[in-house]
């Protein structure tokens, strides 16, 4: 029988809590954008944002998609230091700047929270 470690637990609770909050606060963020700044904008400043969203999607994608796969038994050969979602993620943090108020921080918060969960999935 395996012994479960607290520790553990932890990662994986703190893992899933992680992964859900990135949908959630790109969902708010676009929300917002789409709602209350599309019109108030510039075209460059719109574009940036979608640039934002979609890359941070992407990542979330790839980073999540990829622990799926790992729980159903599925293993990648893949380089956990030069996965694809680290610079999505990374480009979506620096394009998040173009937008205002609340939904900029809930667009950073979710790149951030994207980096932060590969380093809690991959390199632990």
């Amino acid at each position: 029988m395996e012994k479960i470690v607290v520790e553990d637990v932890l990662i994986v609770s703190l893992f899933i809590v992680l992964g859900l909050a990135v949908p959630c606060l790109l969902l708010l963020a676009c929300r917002g954008w789409f709602r209350d700044l599309r019109r108030e904008l510039p075209v460059w400043r719109s574009i940036l944002t979608a640039i934002s969203a979609i890359s941070i999607l992407f990542a979330w994608f790839w980073l999540d998609g990829t622990a799926i796969l790992w729980y159903w038994g599925i293993r990648l050969q893949l380089d956990p230091y030069y996965s694809p979602s680290v610079p999505f993620a990374l480009a979506g943090i620096l394009s998040a700047f173009a937008l205002r108020r609340i939904y900029r921080l809930q667009m950073l918060l979710a790149g951030v929270i994207m980096v932060a969960q590969w380093r809690l999935s991959y390199v632990t």
